[in-house]
């Protein structure tokens, strides 16, 4: 049977930085039973304004990426199975801060697409997912 899912952009609109990220973690949190792969780019560039754990996050997917990293400033995970918790810990702490990340159910639908270090927050819900996002941001 398919899941129902209806696609929301989140208005991030008048957030500040941290205010975006937290909303964006709070949607990864909801869509997280959903969640079967995901990837992630990890802008090296940007670490220096990384928190400490953020900065422990890039570590870990860098470690397990599956992508060769050609350049020092700039790497990526490649498309990643939901499966070994740290790692899974790991996107969640990190993809707020990614330019790019994105999660797919087992069906494969894109349940979430991320911009710009949470500028955009692109969400495929079920309607339950929608009333816990809405509660929670």
């Amino acid at each position: 049977m398919e899941t129902l899912r209806v696609e929301y952009g989140l208005d991030t609109d008048g957030m500040t930085a941290p205010q975006k990220r937290a909303a964006c973690r709070s949607a990864l949190d909801v869509i997280a039973e959903d969640a079967a792969k995901f990837e992630c780019d990890i802008p090296w560039s940007m670490a220096s304004e990384w928190p400490p754990e953020v900065l422990e996050a890039a570590k870990v997917l860098r470690r397990v990426s599956r992508k060769k990293q050609k350049d020092p400033s700039y790497g990526v995970t490649g498309i990643l199975k939901v499966g070994d918790e740290a790692v899974w810990g790991a996107f969640l702490t990190f993809a707020p801060w990614a330019f790019d990340a994105g999660v797919w159910s087992a069906d494969h639908v894109q349940v979430a697409s991320l911009s710009d270090s949470s500028d955009s927050i692109g969400l495929r819900l079920t309607d339950s997912q929608r009333r816990a996002v809405e509660d929670s941001v």
